[in-house]
This record gives structure tokens, C-alpha cells and sequence, in this order.
């Protein structure tokens, strides 16, 4: 990743590794998107970090420690974290987190049904099998 930086700062013109268009010559965050998203599907402002937000909150509602929530938000660890950095969260291993992420969002927003939920039997008495039935 440094090594992509670097030439990519080698080969900008100016000062900034990403110029922009604007008047301060560096990559802003663009609203024409937004206001086309708005203007297509009628939905209140919202601003880019709404979509950043959303999935993270979605991504902790199911108990996924700080260290996958901060890994999927591709946000470094902390420096002074000496147990974050002996982590290294590769992204097979971030797979299944990510899955479980989309897989919630898709039921919420009613794309997708979620799983069958079963109804688990109380302790059992000795001879007896009881068959896992759907609620």
C-alpha cells in the first residue's frame, strides 16, 4: 500500500497525492451523487458517511469485536493497542463478518429472508427423541 501511495504521489501534479477539481485542489467529498440519489429515489439528505455509519452500526449489532468492526471500516488500530498489534485480520478471515454484515442488511431492507428460525427442545429424558421443529 505505501509503495502504491508513493507513486501515485510521484506521479500527481501539485501538491496533493489526489487533486480535485475545487478551489482548494484536493479531492472533496463529491454531492452531485447524493443529490442524484435524492433526486431518483425521493429519500431524505443524507451525506456519504450515512452509508460508512449504517454499516458499521449493523456490523456491531452483531457483536463483532472492535478489532473485525475496525478491519471491515479498513481503519488502522491504534498504535499504543500492544494486543491489536500482534492481530493480523486477513481478508479470508474478514469474509465471514462481512457476509453476516450484507446478509443482515439485505434482510432489513427486505431483500433476502432470514434463516428458519427452530425451536429448540428442554433437556430431554432418557429414551426419549424430540425433533428440532420449526416455531
Amino acid at each position: 500500500m505505501l509503495a502504491l501511495l508513493n507513486r501515485r504521489t510521484q506521479s500527481a501534479q501539485g501538491e496533493f497525492s489526489f487533486p480535485g477539481t475545487g478551489e482548494t485542489g484536493h479531492l472533496m467529498e463529491g454531492n452531485k451523487g447524493a443529490y442524484q440519489l435524492h433526486t431518483l429515489t425521493m429519500m431524505p439528505d443524507w451525506i456519504t458517511y450515512d452509508l460508512p455509519r449504517t454499516y458499521l452500526t449493523t456490523a456491531e449489532s452483531l457483536d463483532l469485536n472492535a478489532y473485525t468492526l475496525k478491519a471491515l471500516a479498513n481503519h488502522r488500530q491504534p498504535r499504543d493497542d500492544v494486543t491489536g498489534g500482534y492481530l493480523k485480520l486477513t481478508a479470508e478471515r474478514l469474509r465471514a463478518p462481512a457476509q453476516q454484515v450484507e446478509d443482515k442488511l439485505l434482510k432489513l431492507a427486505g431483500v433476502k429472508q432470514g434463516a428458519e428460525v427452530l425451536k429448540f427442545p428442554r433437556a430431554r429424558e432418557k429414551g426419549t427423541k424430540k425433533i428440532l421443529q420449526p416455531v
